[in-house]
């Protein structure tokens, strides 16, 4: 390896070392979030507006505003909006 190559490689490495600090800060923040859910774009996904995380269906019946589920029964639909799991 060539003198241009390893200073290549060391910046490589320090980019490396610098997202992998910055996305454990950033796990951590969204860990730590007070979500606000919204409904996302014409699929009705359930997002946070402030980190962006998604929550799955959007449901304006539920106190989360995400659907949930009862998989333990046959019927797999949401338990206050009454759609399915799987849309179409």
């Amino acid at each position: 390896m060539n003198r241009q190559q390893k200073a290549y490689a060391k910046k490589i490495d320090l980019l490396r070392r610098y997202i992998n600090d910055h996305q454990q800060v950033l796990r951590r923040l969204i860990r730590k979030c007070n979500h606000l859910i919204v409904k996302f774009g014409w699929s009705e996904s359930a997002v946070c507006s402030i980190c962006g995380k998604r929550f799955g269906w959007y449901c304006e019946k539920s106190p989360t505003k995400c659907c949930h589920y009862n998989y333990s029964s046959l019927e797999e639909s949401c338990n206050y909006c009454g759609q399915p799991s799987e849309r179409k």
